[in-house]
């Protein structure tokens, strides 16, 4: 037959097809986008399939090959039995799972945190630190859906019609008042309870590296505090607009903690640490998200309740901020001074203030779900805003060991902060 077929034609420029494959391979080599976030990439990488479609069955795979060489990629094939040997990554998905990464330009780390992803070979941290590089490679696969970005309708506030607590009093067994009465039976120990000259004493047993990374690590948690007890009131009023009275009484406990939080960093890092300047440590990914980010999304709620920015900014100050970045900062920081057996105030203080944030993180889980299942068709935006979130937060993490030229001597190691950082994000993604 000197035509092809029509079913012949489609067979061949498929997905996952020989000439699918050409095709990926060109569009990655034509990418800015990846010659920019792959800069640093420089080892082979497989996508697996778990089942094997019937297409690579045929062929005698089970997934495919790319080889990734300083934001090129130099081999793109189906997979050999031994190429799994020299591979530095490799990641398994079902089929449909790898067609939705490319067509709705996916993120794999976000999809591993989540279980839709297996890593079969490779470091999840490593990964995770070409995060962007890696959804580049996805989005130049070639796909035939375009995704439509949708618009949120404005809701405005609303205002208040009647006063419950008049007429049916209050939910003493509701989550929040829960929460509220465990306020009241744990505040946090403030300055007056601990010892300064003892502390001072201590603090004369690090050397000049070891205090530079208490410092620095306070002063990222003392802005996080700052921004929390800042920008939570616009969510205090879209509870008090929207919500039970409850709610609001115990969202209103809240910002008293922070404030507690906020007076006992302070007053430490003044009669201990007696450092100044500490927005030096800020670097430019920090100042993006909390001088910039957190606020825009906060603002928007003064005068938009929609739900989407409901969502958006308990998940920014909520996940990222409290949990990933001042969470992962003051636990990496006491597990360190307790296991060295100095600064016990501020190990006193940073226990106490672990008290605290359980709570808020229960409730900052509660509301998100909550929201998420009155809003279901928000999932999808959800979790597309949660994969650029955590970019920011796995790049403030990286960012604190630019401040030091060797960081092998530090007592705080890079790795491991990143894991404590991916580990709290999943936790609290899982939670929603």
């Amino acid at each position: 037959m000197w035509f092809k077929s029509k079913e012949k034609e489609e067979e061949e420029n498929g997905l996952f097809t020989k000439t699918w494959m050409e095709d990926w391979l060109e569009s990655i080599n034509n990418s800015k986008e990846f010659k920019k976030r792959g800069k640093n990439w420089n080892a082979p990488l497989i996508i697996k399939f778990e089942p094997v479609p019937n297409l690579l069955r045929e062929n005698n795979t089970t997934g495919i090959f790319l080889d990734l060489k300083y934001g090129e990629c130099k081999d793109l094939r189906y997979s050999k039995e031994n190429d799994e040997d020299i591979c530095d990554v490799i990641l398994s998905a079902d089929e449909a799972t790898w067609i939705q990464l490319m067509e709705k330009g996916g993120d794999p780390t976000s999809m591993i945190l989540k279980n839709r992803l297996s890593l079969k070979k490779g470091s999840l941290i490593l990964l995770s630190t070409q995060s962007k590089a890696a959804k580049a490679l996805l989005k130049m696969a070639p796909t035939s859906t375009i995704g439509e970005k949708r618009r949120e309708e404005v809701i405005k506030p609303k205002s208040r019609t009647h006063f419950t607590t008049i007429t049916d009093g209050l939910g003493l067994n509701s989550l929040p008042m829960q929460l509220f009465q465990k306020m009241k039976n744990n505040q946090v120990s403030g300055p007056p309870t601990i010892d300064y000259s003892k502390e001072r004493e201590s603090l004369k047993g690090l050397g000049k590296n070891e205090v530079k990374v208490v410092t620095h690590l306070l002063s990222l948690v003392l802005a996080c505090k700052e921004a929390s007890a800042t920008h939570q009131l616009p969510l205090v009023q879209v509870i008090s607009d929207e919500r039970s009275i409850e709610e609001q009484m115990y969202m209103t406990s809240v910002l008293w903690e922070e404030s507690n939080h906020l007076e006992f960093l302070t007053v430490y890092i003044k009669e201990v640490i007696k450092a100044k300047q500490l927005d030096q440590f800020h670097g430019p990914h920090f100042k993006s998200l909390i001088y910039d980010k957190l606020p825009q999304s906060t603002n928007l709620l003064k005068r938009d309740h929609s739900p989407f920015l409901q969502i958006k900014a308990w998940s920014i100050l909520h996940i990222i901020v409290k949990r990933m970045i001042a969470k992962t900062c003051y636990l990496t920081l006491y597990k360190t001074l307790s296991e060295n057996n100095i600064l016990p105030g501020l190990q006193m203080g940073i226990i106490n203030l672990k008290k605290d944030e359980a709570r808020h993180e229960t409730f900052a889980s509660f509301s998100i779900k909550r929201t998420l299942d009155e809003n279901t068709n928000l999932r999808e935006s959800f979790e597309k805003e949660m994969e650029e979130l955590f970019y920011d937060g796995t790049n403030i993490i990286q960012e604190i060991f630019t401040f030091y030229d060797d960081d092998s001597s530090l007592w705080i190691k890079k790795e491991s902060l990143l894991d404590k950082s991916i580990s709290e994000y999943q936790t609290a993604f899982k939670n929603v």
